[in-house]
């Protein structure tokens, strides 16, 4: 694929401001294991500029923001797991939401 976002800043907001922010995972070892725990793709290669963020949160409603760390623009995918450990019929959580999206800063008038 081309046009890939190069350097992808994730920005997790809540309705009072940045919750979280990530401009790189750098071989975070609790992404790592949360991503296998969950079954989403494996972060093996510590050199890229993948952002990721593990969070607890707190029941709000939050938007996740990909821009360009430096920026730059092109093409980015989210993805977004719930990694609760017990679930039941009554207390069901999220599995994934996946969306892709091409970033391009707005024009400054």
């Amino acid at each position: 694929m081309t046009g890939l976002l190069p350097d992808p800043k994730l920005v997790l907001n809540s309705a009072s401001g940045i919750f979280a922010a990530d401009t790189g995972w750098a071989g975070n070892a609790q992404v790592a294991s949360t991503a296998a725990a969950v079954g989403a793709f494996a972060w093996t290669t510590v050199a890229s500029k993948d952002s990721a963020l593990v969070e607890t949160l707190p029941p709000a409603t939050y938007t996740a923001e990909i821009i360009g760390a430096t920026g730059d623009t092109g093409i980015a995918l989210a993805e977004v797991y719930d990694a609760t450990a017990a679930y039941t019929a009554a207390s069901p959580h999220l599995i994934n939401i996946s969306a892709r999206l091409r970033w391009a800063r707005a024009p400054i008038s």
